[in-house]
């Protein structure tokens, strides 16, 4: 497999780089992607806020591309998080 990279002649703002361009791969040239494989957690407001803290959930629903689910949770001082098991997961 082998990436197809136009540059820009200036870098984007923020020093971030970008790619843009045609994926090659032995059978050809594949479409553009459906959907973006970039998600800025940051730019996410949180799913429930509380008084002992807020949790962000990224998942399928607003990450299509993800086959998983994880949850970023900020907690306050003093706050604790829900006590909860997985009874068929290893620990």
């Amino acid at each position: 497999m082998r990436l197809s990279l136009e540059t820009e002649e200036s870098e984007p703002s923020g020093g971030e780089s970008e790619f843009r361009g045609a994926l090659e791969t032995d059978n050809g040239t594949a479409p553009p992607f459906k959907y973006s494989f970039d998600f800025n957690t940051n730019q996410m407001k949180p799913g429930k806020v509380t008084a002992s803290g807020e949790v962000k959930i990224i998942d399928s629903k607003n990450f299509p591309v993800t086959p998983i689910a994880t949850a970023i949770v900020k907690l306050k001082p003093c706050g604790l998080r829900e006590l909860h098991w997985h009874p068929n997961a290893d620990e």
